[in-house]
């Protein structure tokens, strides 16, 4: 039952993460995601949390495919020092 219950945790958290995610990327306000998160859980959901949580998930280093390609694509630029 327990190992449902943290699973389901993570599945619903997972989901305001992206809601919190799309909502930003439309341009809107921490304050206008914080409320909307907040009736959707109807619990309160402050500022600060859209905020760090938004910081967190992009300091999650990417996956070694995108490494990988951003290293040939700096690989192919000119230098600087060549122009």
């Amino acid at each position: 039952m327990e190992i449902l219950s943290s699973s389901y945790f993570l599945r619903r958290m997972q989901s305001f993460i992206r809601l919190i995610k799309i909502l930003r990327k439309k341009g809107n306000s921490y304050k206008k995601i914080a409320e909307v998160v907040t009736k959707s859980t109807r619990k309160k959901f402050a500022q600060s949390w859209v905020f760090n949580i938004l910081k967190r998930e992009s300091s999650i280093p990417p996956n070694e495919e995108i490494i990988r390609h951003n290293i040939c694509n700096v690989e192919l630029q000119p230098n600087i020092c060549d122009v």
